[in-house]
């Protein structure tokens, strides 16, 4: 597997949420969270949105740093 970079992961995910895994190779739980994201933006206007939206944006932050830790060597 080649070497990911993970502040591009970060960038990817900042820009919307699910980029990064998908960058990552995780393409089901980046589409699962693109699809949450887009959920939480509609939600928005019961107000459950206003919770949900920055918990999945954190979510797939750590998730992101977290996946590049498992696939990066200790020496590297």
């Amino acid at each position: 597997m080649k070497k990911k970079n993970v502040l591009l992961g970060l960038i990817l995910n900042l820009i919307l949420p699910g980029l990064g895994q998908i960058y990552y190779g995780n393409t089901k739980k980046g589409i699962m969270l693109i699809f949450g994201y887009l959920i939480s933006w509609v939600s928005i206007l019961i107000v459950i949105g206003i919770i949900l939206l920055p918990i999945i944006i954190l979510y797939s932050l750590v998730d992101i740093a977290l996946t590049h830790r498992k696939f990066t060597p200790v020496n590297a």
